[in-house]
Protein backbone atom coordinates (compact mmCIF):
# COMPACT_ATOMS: atom_id res chain seq x y z
CA UNK A 1 0.00 0.00 0.00
CA UNK A 2 1.11 3.37 -0.55
CA UNK A 3 0.39 6.54 1.60
CA UNK A 4 -1.10 9.17 0.03
CA UNK A 5 -0.62 12.39 2.05
CA UNK A 6 -3.95 14.30 3.46
CA UNK A 7 -4.45 17.43 1.95
CA UNK A 8 -6.07 18.62 5.12
CA UNK A 9 -6.88 21.91 4.29
CA UNK A 10 -6.50 23.95 8.23
CA UNK A 11 -5.04 21.91 10.27
CA UNK A 12 -0.74 20.66 10.59
CA UNK A 13 -0.54 18.27 7.41
CA UNK A 14 0.92 20.46 5.11
CA UNK A 15 3.80 21.78 7.52
CA UNK A 16 5.42 18.20 7.42
CA UNK A 17 8.78 18.78 6.28
CA UNK A 18 10.57 16.87 3.22
CA UNK A 19 13.86 15.27 3.31
CA UNK A 20 15.50 14.20 -0.05
CA UNK A 21 17.41 11.63 1.34
CA UNK A 22 14.62 10.00 3.59
CA UNK A 23 11.72 10.33 0.60
CA UNK A 24 9.07 8.10 3.33
CA UNK A 25 9.31 10.73 5.89
CA UNK A 26 6.54 13.22 5.09
CA UNK A 27 4.30 9.58 4.50
CA UNK A 28 5.32 8.52 7.97
CA UNK A 29 4.78 12.01 9.56
CA UNK A 30 1.16 12.03 8.34
CA UNK A 31 -0.96 9.70 11.21
CA UNK A 32 -3.90 9.24 9.66
CA UNK A 33 -2.45 7.76 6.22
CA UNK A 34 -0.70 5.54 9.08
CA UNK A 35 -3.36 4.82 11.06
CA UNK A 36 -5.10 3.99 7.54
CA UNK A 37 -2.21 1.72 6.71
CA UNK A 38 -2.26 0.21 10.07
CA UNK A 39 -6.32 -1.16 9.44
CA UNK A 40 -4.79 -2.63 6.02
CA UNK A 41 -2.02 -4.54 7.33
CA UNK A 42 -2.99 -5.46 10.54
CA UNK A 43 -6.50 -6.28 9.80
CA UNK A 44 -8.89 -6.42 12.91
CA UNK A 45 -6.05 -7.39 15.23
CA UNK A 46 -6.33 -4.44 17.19
CA UNK A 47 -10.19 -4.26 16.66
CA UNK A 48 -11.11 -0.43 15.68
CA UNK A 49 -8.32 1.76 15.25
CA UNK A 50 -10.06 4.59 17.04
CA UNK A 51 -7.30 7.13 16.91
CA UNK A 52 -3.41 7.79 16.10
CA UNK A 53 -0.89 10.28 17.56
CA UNK A 54 2.79 10.57 17.14
CA UNK A 55 4.00 10.59 20.44
CA UNK A 56 7.74 11.27 20.06
CA UNK A 57 9.62 12.20 17.02
CA UNK A 58 13.53 11.79 17.12
CA UNK A 59 15.38 13.02 13.46
CA UNK A 60 18.43 13.18 12.10
CA UNK A 61 18.53 15.53 8.98
CA UNK A 62 19.50 13.37 5.66
CA UNK A 63 20.17 10.38 7.68
CA UNK A 64 17.57 8.60 9.52
CA UNK A 65 13.91 9.56 11.89
CA UNK A 66 12.04 7.69 14.28
CA UNK A 67 8.66 8.01 14.54
CA UNK A 68 6.53 6.86 17.70
CA UNK A 69 2.54 5.96 17.31
CA UNK A 70 0.54 6.08 20.02
CA UNK A 71 -2.82 4.01 18.93
CA UNK A 72 -6.47 4.37 20.77
CA UNK A 73 -8.18 0.45 20.04
CA UNK A 74 -11.08 -1.20 21.12
CA UNK A 75 -11.45 -4.56 20.73
CA UNK A 76 -13.21 -7.11 22.99
CA UNK A 77 -10.46 -8.71 24.26
CA UNK A 78 -9.63 -5.30 25.53
CA UNK A 79 -12.55 -5.32 27.38
CA UNK A 80 -12.70 -1.33 26.33
CA UNK A 81 -10.38 0.58 24.97
CA UNK A 82 -6.88 0.29 24.96
CA UNK A 83 -3.22 2.04 23.97
CA UNK A 84 -1.14 0.38 21.46
CA UNK A 85 2.24 1.64 20.60
CA UNK A 86 4.90 1.10 17.83
CA UNK A 87 7.53 2.83 16.02
CA UNK A 88 8.54 3.46 12.39
CA UNK A 89 12.30 3.89 11.55
CA UNK A 90 12.90 5.51 8.15
CA UNK A 91 16.26 5.16 6.54
CA UNK A 92 18.93 5.97 4.04
CA UNK A 93 19.09 4.07 0.91
CA UNK A 94 22.73 2.94 2.05
CA UNK A 95 21.17 1.49 5.38
CA UNK A 96 17.65 -0.04 4.97
CA UNK A 97 18.76 -3.46 3.54
CA UNK A 98 20.65 -4.10 5.99
CA UNK A 99 17.83 -2.93 8.85
CA UNK A 100 15.46 -5.52 6.62
CA UNK A 101 18.04 -8.33 6.52
CA UNK A 102 18.93 -8.17 10.30
CA UNK A 103 15.15 -7.84 10.87
CA UNK A 104 14.51 -11.40 9.18
CA UNK A 105 16.94 -12.79 11.67
CA UNK A 106 16.18 -11.05 14.89
CA UNK A 107 14.17 -12.22 17.65
CA UNK A 108 10.74 -10.97 18.23
CA UNK A 109 8.19 -11.28 20.81
CA UNK A 110 4.84 -12.17 19.13
CA UNK A 111 2.10 -9.77 19.65
CA UNK A 112 -1.76 -11.45 19.25
CA UNK A 113 -2.02 -12.68 15.81
CA UNK A 114 0.00 -10.08 14.36
CA UNK A 115 3.32 -9.63 12.71
CA UNK A 116 6.22 -8.39 15.12
CA UNK A 117 7.55 -6.15 12.63
CA UNK A 118 6.23 -4.50 9.23
CA UNK A 119 8.23 -3.79 6.04
CA UNK A 120 7.75 -0.87 3.95
CA UNK A 121 9.92 -0.77 0.87
CA UNK A 122 8.33 1.97 -0.40
CA UNK A 123 9.35 4.20 1.89
CA UNK A 124 12.36 2.65 3.15
CA UNK A 125 10.79 2.31 6.31
CA UNK A 126 10.13 -0.61 9.28
CA UNK A 127 7.59 -0.30 11.83
CA UNK A 128 8.29 -1.95 14.73
CA UNK A 129 5.15 -2.96 17.09
CA UNK A 130 5.64 -2.98 20.76
CA UNK A 131 7.06 -4.55 22.53
CA UNK A 132 9.63 -4.95 19.73
CA UNK A 133 12.42 -2.60 19.47
CA UNK A 134 15.47 -2.70 17.64
CA UNK A 135 17.49 -1.83 20.20
CA UNK A 136 16.09 -2.00 23.72
CA UNK A 137 15.83 -5.75 23.88
CA UNK A 138 14.92 -6.31 27.65
CA UNK A 139 11.22 -5.06 26.46
CA UNK A 140 10.78 -8.94 26.19
CA UNK A 141 10.49 -9.18 29.69
CA UNK A 142 7.63 -7.49 29.63
CA UNK A 143 5.46 -10.26 27.78
CA UNK A 144 5.36 -11.99 30.53
CA UNK A 145 4.44 -10.70 34.46
CA UNK A 146 5.46 -13.85 35.47
CA UNK A 147 8.91 -13.07 35.05
CA UNK A 148 8.17 -9.48 36.21
CA UNK A 149 7.50 -11.37 39.52
CA UNK A 150 10.62 -13.83 40.03
CA UNK A 151 12.37 -10.27 39.32
CA UNK A 152 10.67 -8.50 42.30
CA UNK A 153 10.72 -11.65 44.59
CA UNK A 154 14.22 -12.08 44.19
CA UNK A 155 15.28 -8.46 44.40
CA UNK A 156 12.58 -6.60 46.19
CA UNK A 157 13.36 -6.90 49.76
CA UNK A 158 10.44 -5.78 51.02
CA UNK A 159 8.64 -8.02 49.73
CA UNK A 160 10.84 -11.84 50.16
CA UNK A 161 8.64 -14.81 48.77
CA UNK A 162 9.19 -16.93 51.92
CA UNK A 163 6.77 -14.43 53.57
CA UNK A 164 4.66 -12.40 50.66
CA UNK A 165 3.02 -13.70 47.42
CA UNK A 166 2.91 -11.10 44.41
CA UNK A 167 0.36 -11.60 42.00
CA UNK A 168 1.35 -12.09 38.92
CA UNK A 169 -2.27 -12.00 37.72
CA UNK A 170 -3.13 -8.51 39.28
CA UNK A 171 -0.10 -6.82 37.65
CA UNK A 172 -0.52 -3.92 35.19
CA UNK A 173 2.51 -2.10 33.32
CA UNK A 174 1.59 1.45 31.92
CA UNK A 175 4.19 2.90 29.44
CA UNK A 176 4.96 6.66 30.99
CA UNK A 177 7.53 7.32 28.48
CA UNK A 178 8.75 5.61 25.29
CA UNK A 179 11.45 7.01 23.17
CA UNK A 180 12.26 4.01 21.01
CA UNK A 181 16.11 2.72 20.65
CA UNK A 182 16.71 4.68 23.86
CA UNK A 183 14.55 3.98 26.95
CA UNK A 184 11.62 3.32 28.01
CA UNK A 185 9.77 3.94 31.59
CA UNK A 186 7.02 2.04 33.06
CA UNK A 187 5.13 1.82 36.22
CA UNK A 188 4.01 -1.48 37.40
CA UNK A 189 1.21 -2.12 40.04
CA UNK A 190 0.02 -5.07 41.33
CA UNK A 191 -1.10 -6.48 44.84
CA UNK A 192 1.68 -8.43 47.48
CA UNK A 193 -0.22 -10.87 50.19
CA UNK A 194 1.47 -11.51 53.44
CA UNK A 195 1.16 -15.46 53.93
CA UNK A 196 0.54 -15.41 57.47
CA UNK A 197 -1.45 -12.40 57.96
CA UNK A 198 -2.91 -11.91 54.74
CA UNK A 199 -2.64 -8.24 55.09
CA UNK A 200 -2.87 -6.83 51.79
CA UNK A 201 -0.57 -4.13 49.97
CA UNK A 202 -0.63 -2.52 46.96
CA UNK A 203 3.24 -2.44 45.13
CA UNK A 204 4.00 0.07 42.78
CA UNK A 205 7.35 0.55 41.25
CA UNK A 206 9.03 1.89 37.87
CA UNK A 207 11.03 0.40 35.36
CA UNK A 208 13.67 1.83 33.47
CA UNK A 209 14.68 -0.12 30.20
CA UNK A 210 17.59 0.97 28.30
CA UNK A 211 19.27 0.56 24.84
CA UNK A 212 22.38 0.81 26.21
CA UNK A 213 24.23 0.29 29.62
CA UNK A 214 23.82 3.87 31.29
CA UNK A 215 21.60 2.61 33.39
CA UNK A 216 24.32 0.62 35.34
CA UNK A 217 25.70 4.42 36.07
CA UNK A 218 21.98 5.51 36.97
CA UNK A 219 21.70 2.89 39.49
CA UNK A 220 24.71 3.60 41.34
CA UNK A 221 23.85 7.23 41.35
CA UNK A 222 20.95 6.60 42.60
CA UNK A 223 21.61 4.49 45.63
CA UNK A 224 24.37 7.27 46.62
CA UNK A 225 21.98 10.40 46.48
CA UNK A 226 18.95 8.05 48.00
CA UNK A 227 21.96 7.46 50.82
CA UNK A 228 22.67 10.96 50.90
CA UNK A 229 19.00 12.73 51.03
CA UNK A 230 18.09 10.22 54.43
CA UNK A 231 14.63 9.62 55.05
CA UNK A 232 14.45 13.59 56.48
CA UNK A 233 16.16 15.01 54.44
CA UNK A 234 15.58 18.59 52.20
CA UNK A 235 14.85 16.21 49.28
CA UNK A 236 13.74 12.84 47.93
CA UNK A 237 14.86 10.51 45.69
CA UNK A 238 13.18 6.89 44.50
CA UNK A 239 14.63 4.29 45.95
CA UNK A 240 16.53 1.82 43.52
CA UNK A 241 15.55 -1.89 43.66
CA UNK A 242 17.69 -3.56 41.53
CA UNK A 243 19.86 -2.93 37.99
CA UNK A 244 19.80 -6.58 35.95
CA UNK A 245 22.96 -5.49 33.92
CA UNK A 246 22.14 -8.08 30.96
CA UNK A 247 18.29 -6.72 30.75
CA UNK A 248 19.63 -2.92 31.12
CA UNK A 249 17.02 -3.04 33.57
CA UNK A 250 16.60 -0.54 36.63
CA UNK A 251 13.82 -1.06 38.89
CA UNK A 252 13.21 1.77 41.62
CA UNK A 253 10.27 2.07 43.77
CA UNK A 254 7.41 4.33 43.17
CA UNK A 255 7.73 8.21 44.83
CA UNK A 256 4.02 9.73 46.28
CA UNK A 257 3.43 13.49 45.22
CA UNK A 258 1.65 15.36 42.62
CA UNK A 259 3.94 17.36 39.96
CA UNK A 260 5.09 21.08 40.58
CA UNK A 261 2.69 21.88 37.30
CA UNK A 262 -0.33 21.63 39.15
CA UNK A 263 1.11 24.29 41.63
CA UNK A 264 1.97 26.49 39.29
CA UNK A 265 -1.02 27.90 37.88
CA UNK A 266 -2.17 27.58 41.51
CA UNK A 267 -1.98 30.14 44.28
CA UNK A 268 0.49 28.41 46.26
CA UNK A 269 2.65 28.84 43.04
CA UNK A 270 5.19 31.30 44.83
CA UNK A 271 5.54 28.85 48.05
CA UNK A 272 5.85 25.52 45.73
CA UNK A 273 9.21 27.29 43.55
CA UNK A 274 10.45 28.69 46.37
CA UNK A 275 10.22 24.89 48.00
CA UNK A 276 12.06 23.51 45.04
CA UNK A 277 14.81 26.21 44.41
CA UNK A 278 15.82 25.57 48.76
CA UNK A 279 15.69 21.34 47.60
CA UNK A 280 17.47 22.21 44.59
CA UNK A 281 20.06 24.00 46.46
CA UNK A 282 20.85 21.16 49.02
CA UNK A 283 20.95 18.75 45.93
CA UNK A 284 23.40 20.70 44.00
CA UNK A 285 25.85 20.61 47.63
CA UNK A 286 25.64 16.80 47.04
CA UNK A 287 29.06 15.35 47.41
CA UNK A 288 31.22 12.20 46.98
CA UNK A 289 29.31 11.10 43.41
CA UNK A 290 31.33 10.20 40.70
CA UNK A 291 30.24 11.57 37.80
CA UNK A 292 31.33 12.88 34.35
CA UNK A 293 32.62 16.46 33.65
CA UNK A 294 30.57 18.52 30.76
CA UNK A 295 32.16 21.47 30.00
CA UNK A 296 30.91 24.37 28.00
CA UNK A 297 31.70 23.38 24.40
CA UNK A 298 29.53 19.67 25.28
CA UNK A 299 26.78 21.84 25.37
CA UNK A 300 27.62 24.32 22.94
CA UNK A 301 27.87 21.10 20.31
CA UNK A 302 24.48 19.98 21.49
CA UNK A 303 23.12 24.07 20.52
CA UNK A 304 24.97 23.05 17.03
CA UNK A 305 22.91 19.88 16.50
CA UNK A 306 19.48 21.99 17.78
CA UNK A 307 20.57 24.41 14.90
CA UNK A 308 21.54 21.76 11.62
CA UNK A 309 17.74 20.65 12.79
CA UNK A 310 16.12 23.82 12.83
CA UNK A 311 17.49 24.48 9.53
CA UNK A 312 16.57 21.25 7.79
CA UNK A 313 12.92 21.37 9.33
CA UNK A 314 12.07 25.00 9.18
CA UNK A 315 14.26 26.41 7.14
CA UNK A 316 12.42 29.82 7.55
CA UNK A 317 14.01 29.95 11.18
CA UNK A 318 17.32 29.08 9.70
CA UNK A 319 18.98 32.60 10.03
CA UNK A 320 17.40 33.28 13.41
CA UNK A 321 18.82 30.06 14.56
CA UNK A 322 22.31 30.44 13.34
CA UNK A 323 22.42 33.96 15.07
CA UNK A 324 21.32 32.89 18.13
CA UNK A 325 23.96 30.27 17.85
CA UNK A 326 27.07 32.73 17.48
CA UNK A 327 25.86 34.60 20.30
CA UNK A 328 25.94 31.59 22.37
CA UNK A 329 29.35 31.17 21.31
CA UNK A 330 30.51 34.82 21.75
CA UNK A 331 28.61 34.84 25.24
CA UNK A 332 31.29 36.21 27.92
CA UNK A 333 30.84 33.98 30.79
CA UNK A 334 32.30 35.21 33.80
CA UNK A 335 35.49 33.15 35.32
CA UNK A 336 34.50 30.33 37.10
CA UNK A 337 35.33 26.86 37.40
CA UNK A 338 34.94 24.31 35.21
CA UNK A 339 33.09 21.67 37.09
CA UNK A 340 31.03 23.68 40.36
CA UNK A 341 28.80 20.70 41.52
CA UNK A 342 26.54 18.12 41.07
CA UNK A 343 23.74 18.97 38.13
CA UNK A 344 20.59 17.22 37.97
CA UNK A 345 20.64 18.06 33.66
CA UNK A 346 16.94 18.63 32.86
CA UNK A 347 15.59 20.35 35.85
CA UNK A 348 12.59 21.41 34.98
CA UNK A 349 8.98 21.26 36.76
CA UNK A 350 8.17 17.92 35.08
CA UNK A 351 11.63 16.23 37.00
CA UNK A 352 9.74 17.68 40.91
CA UNK A 353 7.17 15.69 42.57
CA UNK A 354 5.70 17.83 45.81
CA UNK A 355 4.11 16.54 48.70
CA UNK A 356 3.47 18.62 51.68
CA UNK A 357 6.44 20.24 52.96
CA UNK A 358 8.73 17.74 50.53
CA UNK A 359 9.94 17.79 47.31
CA UNK A 360 11.58 14.79 45.07
CA UNK A 361 13.86 15.00 42.14
CA UNK A 362 13.47 12.31 39.05
CA UNK A 363 15.19 11.42 36.50
CA UNK A 364 18.92 11.41 36.79
CA UNK A 365 19.70 10.17 32.99
CA UNK A 366 21.51 13.28 32.48
CA UNK A 367 23.31 14.40 35.78
CA UNK A 368 27.20 14.98 35.71
CA UNK A 369 29.34 17.53 37.41
CA UNK A 370 29.41 20.99 35.94
CA UNK A 371 27.79 24.92 35.91
CA UNK A 372 25.09 24.01 38.66
CA UNK A 373 23.58 27.22 37.08
CA UNK A 374 22.73 25.34 34.03
CA UNK A 375 19.83 23.60 36.02
CA UNK A 376 18.45 26.94 37.32
CA UNK A 377 18.33 28.58 33.49
CA UNK A 378 16.29 24.94 32.02
CA UNK A 379 13.79 25.27 35.28
CA UNK A 380 13.54 28.97 33.73
CA UNK A 381 13.56 28.03 29.64
CA UNK A 382 10.38 25.91 30.94
CA UNK A 383 8.36 28.19 33.02
CA UNK A 384 8.89 30.54 29.97
CA UNK A 385 7.94 28.00 27.62
CA UNK A 386 4.56 27.92 29.85
CA UNK A 387 3.68 30.91 29.37
CA UNK A 388 4.38 30.35 24.70
CA UNK A 389 1.75 27.62 25.72
CA UNK A 390 -0.91 29.71 27.76
CA UNK A 391 -0.17 27.34 30.58
CA UNK A 392 0.93 30.45 32.52
CA UNK A 393 0.29 34.15 32.76
CA UNK A 394 3.51 34.85 33.53
CA UNK A 395 6.82 33.86 34.50
CA UNK A 396 8.74 36.44 35.76
CA UNK A 397 7.68 36.59 39.34
CA UNK A 398 8.21 32.70 39.56
CA UNK A 399 11.70 33.17 38.17
CA UNK A 400 12.52 35.89 40.30
CA UNK A 401 10.95 33.93 43.62
CA UNK A 402 12.94 31.16 42.42
CA UNK A 403 16.18 32.62 42.01
CA UNK A 404 15.76 34.70 45.20
CA UNK A 405 14.75 30.81 47.23
CA UNK A 406 17.89 29.72 45.74
CA UNK A 407 20.38 32.08 46.36
CA UNK A 408 18.88 32.07 50.15
CA UNK A 409 19.43 28.70 50.64
CA UNK A 410 23.13 28.40 48.74
CA UNK A 411 24.34 31.53 50.17
CA UNK A 412 25.86 32.30 47.05
CA UNK A 413 24.36 34.51 44.27
CA UNK A 414 24.22 33.24 40.98
CA UNK A 415 25.46 35.94 38.81
CA UNK A 416 23.17 37.46 36.15
CA UNK A 417 25.27 36.68 32.84
CA UNK A 418 25.39 32.64 33.77
CA UNK A 419 21.36 32.90 34.28
CA UNK A 420 21.00 34.42 31.15
CA UNK A 421 23.15 32.28 29.27
CA UNK A 422 22.01 29.14 30.48
CA UNK A 423 17.87 30.15 30.40
CA UNK A 424 18.91 31.32 26.60
CA UNK A 425 20.62 27.93 25.97
CA UNK A 426 17.95 25.65 27.50
CA UNK A 427 15.18 27.71 25.81
CA UNK A 428 16.97 27.55 22.92
CA UNK A 429 17.26 23.63 22.65
CA UNK A 430 13.34 23.79 23.44
CA UNK A 431 12.95 25.09 20.03
CA UNK A 432 12.68 21.52 18.17
CA UNK A 433 10.19 20.23 20.56
CA UNK A 434 6.90 21.52 18.74
CA UNK A 435 8.63 19.71 15.69
CA UNK A 436 8.98 16.15 17.55
CA UNK A 437 5.46 16.22 18.87
CA UNK A 438 4.13 17.71 15.59
CA UNK A 439 2.09 19.93 17.28
CA UNK A 440 -0.53 22.25 15.64
CA UNK A 441 0.80 25.31 13.90
CA UNK A 442 4.38 24.03 15.19
CA UNK A 443 6.59 26.59 12.85
CA UNK A 444 5.14 29.11 14.73
CA UNK A 445 5.81 27.77 18.14
CA UNK A 446 9.20 27.32 17.17
CA UNK A 447 9.49 30.96 15.77
CA UNK A 448 7.87 31.77 19.28
CA UNK A 449 10.33 30.14 21.24
CA UNK A 450 13.48 31.39 18.70
CA UNK A 451 11.98 34.92 19.92
CA UNK A 452 12.24 34.58 23.26
CA UNK A 453 15.71 33.14 23.39
CA UNK A 454 16.37 36.24 21.56
CA UNK A 455 14.44 38.61 23.88
CA UNK A 456 16.91 36.75 26.81
CA UNK A 457 19.95 37.41 25.04
CA UNK A 458 19.19 40.99 24.58
CA UNK A 459 18.54 41.29 28.05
Amino acid sequence: MKIGLHNAGQDHYRDIPRDKMLPGLSAMLDSKAVMDLLKERLGDALGEIERCEISYIRYKPVTSCIIAYALQCSREIFKGSTQFLLYAKIYIDGDYQNAVEKSRVHRWTEILDMDPVIILPDYRAILYLFPNDLIIEGLRVLSNPKKIQRILYKHYDRYPEEEWRISDRKLRLKVVRYKPERRVVLRSTTRAIHRRTNVRENVSVYIRLYGDDRGADVYTLQENLYRIAGQDGPYRIARPITYLGERRLLIMEALAGEPLLESLAGTDRFDAVAQTARALAALHRSQGLKLDIRHIDSHLDNARSTTETLKQISPESAREAEAILKSLREFKLPDKPAADGFVHGDLYHGQVLLQNDSVAFIDFDRSHRGDIVSDIGNFCAHLRLLRLQGQLADHADLENRFRIAYEEASADKLGDDRLVFWTAFGMFLLAVGPFRRLEIDWRNKTRGILEECRKILEC
